[in-house]
């Protein structure tokens, strides 16, 4: 047996041995598929050496190396999850890992955001009911109808807009929230082993790499760029993982009131009461617009829109190093 099959055989029992060690983990998964990579190089080897197929041999000897790439690439994975494993403490998510702290951050902006959602519903409702009150009158046998809370209609159309803004940056967080949901579960215990598999021959190693980019933009460069966006949108200057927004500051004041008997005086002039009630309803809701504009368009549209050009341009770069270039323009255009 000459040295290189030696070799091979040699790494073979020491992936067996680690892979017991660290079983109950994703790289556990990792090293089943770097053994089973390695196995069916061995294989091809020995068939080529049997056969004397120089081909299969050169193969062989050719996708070992690249295997040994694959192998350094998982080392360098893992000690990066522990590192920045070991960084959350100290931003405020202890006990968790790097994944689990960026669902809890998306968490808590949802919550802001279905917080600011109701607020803005108990209000719509108020509104709705004054909007459409009116006032029957009957004179001898002649009557009408008279609409003294018509002013207030013109509230309807600033607060439909805002359920439209807060309705898309819902989304979009959930978004984000299903995809590190899926990062945490799948991103390193299947996408990764299959691109490590499917990386094993040149003629799939195109799928290979962009399999192992994103796995590796889903588990590590996504959580990152939600814990980034969180900290630099910290309004108080530090950091607060599970920063929320008191329900005072989404409380739309003053509530929406018409007395629809009151459109008139008793001079035979008009009364103004209600329009400038719903003036002062149209003024108490510009006062909240800072609110809830940053809500809608920094800590949900912005935070969504980094996150996923961080992932783009993650999984880019990693599935070029892994051996496959890809063009994410389309996916560009989808988002």
């Amino acid at each position: 047996m000459t040295a290189r099959p030696k070799l091979l055989v040699l790494l073979i029992c020491l992936l067996l041995s680690c892979q017991l060690s660290f079983a109950a983990s994703w790289t556990g998964t990792a090293a089943i598929a770097i053994v089973t990579s390695a196995v069916i190089l061995a294989i091809v080897y020995m068939l080529g050496l049997g056969f004397d197929i120089n081909e299969l041999k050169f193969l062989a000897h050719e996708e070992f190396y690249q295997l040994l790439v694959t192998i350094v690439m998982i080392g360098v994975l893992a000690g990066s999850q522990a590192w920045l494993d070991g960084l959350t403490p100290g931003l405020g998510l202890s006990g968790m890992s790097l994944q689990d702290g960026s669902i809890s951050i998306i968490s808590a902006e949802l919550s802001n955001h279905k917080a600011a959602y109701n607020a803005l519903m108990d209000f719509s409702i108020v509104l709705g009911k004054q909007s459409s009150k009116s006032y029957y009158c009957s004179l001898e046998g002649v009557g009408f109808t008279a609409a003294p809370c018509n002013s207030f209609r013109a509230l309807t159309s600033p607060v439909s807009m805002s359920f439209q803004a807060l309705s898309m940056s819902i989304t979009e967080l959930n978004s984000i929230y299903t995809l590190l949901n899926f990062s945490k579960q799948y991103a390193f215990v299947l996408l990764l082993p299959l691109g490590i598999l499917l990386r094993t021959f040149k003629i799939t190693r195109g799928a290979g790499g962009l399999f192992i980019g994103l796995g590796v933009a889903l588990y590590l460069f996504l959580p990152i760029a939600v814990l980034f966006m969180s900290i630099v949108l910290d309004p108080s200057g530090g950091y607060n993982p599970g920063f929320s927004i008191a329900p005072s500051d989404l409380a739309l004041q003053p509530s929406p009131s018409c007395d629809e008997t009151h459109f008139g005086t008793f001079g035979g002039g008009v009364s103004y009461d209600n329009l400038n009630n719903a003036v002062g309803v149209f003024n108490g809701l510009e006062q909240k617009i800072n609110v809830y504009v940053y809500l809608f368009l920094i800590r949900g549209t912005m935070t969504t829109v980094v996150s996923v050009l961080a992932l783009y341009a993650s999984l880019r770069a990693v599935s070029k190093l892994a051996g496959a270039e890809i063009d994410i323009s389309a996916l560009a255009r989808v988002a």
